[in-house]
């Protein structure tokens, strides 16, 4: 079994405060990877919940990094922007492995 981090990554430090809009996009990213986590991690989710947290990650999720990058604030994102893109999509394939293995019985 895959184990995943718990939250995702930090902010990278920065001499420059980070503007509003990247820390809330930040806390929709972590809200939106632990609710999917959760989900996985119990083991009993429906077909349908399911559905929902693979669509969250792979449509609100990837729409927020994807608008992060478009917008470059400062190059420290890049790395963390990959890393968190990385667990992502980790976290995706592992629930739709889950789904299909549900879904096959």
């Amino acid at each position: 079994m895959v184990t995943f981090h718990c939250s995702i990554p930090h902010l990278p430090a920065c001499a420059i405060l980070w503007p509003a809009n990247l820390l809330l996009a930040h806390n929709s990213l972590s809200e939106i990877y632990q609710h999917a986590l959760r989900v996985w991690e119990q083991g009993d989710a429906d077909p349908l919940q399911l559905e929902f947290h693979l669509g969250s990650l792979e449509g609100d999720a990837m729409d927020l990094l994807g608008a992060i990058k478009s917008d470059p604030i400062s190059p420290e994102l890049t790395e963390w922007l990959m890393s968190l893109a990385e667990l992502v999509g980790q976290l995706y394939t592992a629930i739709t492995s889950y789904r299909d293995s549900i879904q096959n019985q």
